[in-house]
């Protein structure tokens, strides 16, 4: 039987919407029918890969009424809804009871986080409110699974851990074939990113006499003036900066300058930027904290830091500026583990979850 899979994504870009795009194109190839529902500005609609795109989220100006049109609709003949949670899980949350109202029977939700890395106080109990309505969970590796549960708590449904695939099936530009000089950071900037560690590291490297640019790529979630200072006591004024949300027309532009892409990260589960450095031959420096680790094989496919630690980050990008037949084995291994057989895994995993869950009742 094709299944019918109606999947939500609200935020219509960034590395959940590329994520979505990815996992949605496996599934149709795997035999689902999917449909997305997404953001009214979404990125990728001009080239989603299956059935239909219905861009109705507007954030807190989203019209009801159409919304709850287009659920209806959609209701008459889905079988499964699937909601990828993001850094806003409470307005998810408050979304399940009107699916149930429309006439949603299975309701799955994938929690990239256990709680959002920028929630404020109520984030661990809206996640919790997400979850426990859920008919089951997919989780990408064993720390995001642990910590999932115990967000969960009692009334934790079934959890299902799929592989973060690849997303290699991106139809992302080329990249240009320029110099390469930049230490790369690249995506949203708030405290849990670890931007100002990489900032003291890299600090440390110009004053051993190592010669690179660094660039930040990014959309910055907290004030940035302390970045600005510290990126001046540090010698780094010349840093490169793109601080805005970076369209994917832009994205292969940033890594085919770097020479190193680095995620000096306080807390993580995953990240879609190992899967792009991959994808443009560059090698990763990366910190082994939550679910990072199930991504970076340590030596084989990048190189894993302690967080925190500007001098062992600086170190071990340190050895890569240094040393290029290692960056290249390392970019060779991340190339074989990103190989395209991760989001298949994903996508037939998820398929046979969606097909043994037994249907609630809809109101």
């Amino acid at each position: 039987m094709r299944e019918r899979v109606i999947m939500i994504e609200p935020s219509g870009r960034g590395g959940i919407a590329q994520y979505t795009w990815c996992l949605s194109r496996a599934l149709a190839s795997a035999g689902a029918s999917v449909s997305l529902l997404t953001a009214r500005d979404y990125e990728w609609r001009g080239a989603f890969p299956v059935d239909d795109v219905h861009a109705v989220f507007n954030g807190t100006r989203t019209p009801p009424g159409e919304l709850w049109k287009t659920l209806r609709r959609l209701a008459a003949d889905a079988r499964v809804w699937h909601l990828q949670s993001g850094p806003r899980p409470g307005w998810l949350a408050a979304l399940v009871p009107v699916l149930r109202r429309a006439g949603a029977r299975r309701v799955l939700v994938t929690a990239h986080n256990a709680v959002p890395h920028n929630a404020g106080p109520s984030g661990r109990w809206t996640s919790r409110l997400l979850f426990n309505q859920a008919d089951a969970l997919f989780v990408h590796g064993s720390a995001v699974k642990n910590d999932v549960v115990r967000v969960a708590g009692r009334a934790c449904p079934p959890v299902v851990e799929i592989p973060f695939g690849d997303m290699g099936a991106l139809p992302l530009p080329p990249a240009r074939d320029v110099a390469r000089e930049d230490v790369l950071f690249f995506g949203y900037i708030h405290p849990a990113k670890g931007l100002d560690v990489l900032i003291r590291a890299a600090g440390m490297l110009r004053r051993r006499g190592r010669t690179f640019r660094l660039s930040v790529a990014g959309n910055p979630e907290e004030p940035w003036e302390p970045y600005r200072k510290l990126l001046r006591e540090e010698g780094l004024e010349d840093a490169k900066l793109d601080l805005r949300y970076v369209p994917a027309s832009c994205v292969s532009g940033h890594f085919a300058r770097a020479l190193v892409v680095v995620l000096p990260h306080r807390r993580a589960s995953q990240s879609g930027v190992l899967h792009l450095a991959s994808r443009f031959g560059v090698p990763v420096v990366a910190t082994r904290t939550g679910g990072m680790a199930d991504q970076v094989r340590d030596g084989e496919s990048g190189l894993l830091v302690p967080p925190g630690d500007p001098s062992l980050l600086a170190g071990a990008v340190g050895k890569l500026l240094d040393d290029r037949a290692l960056a290249a084995r390392l970019v060779a291994g991340a190339r074989s583990i990103f190989d395209g057989s991760g989001m298949r895994v994903a996508a037939e995993r998820t398929l046979e979850t969606y097909r043994r869950l037994p249907g609630r009742n809809a109101p």
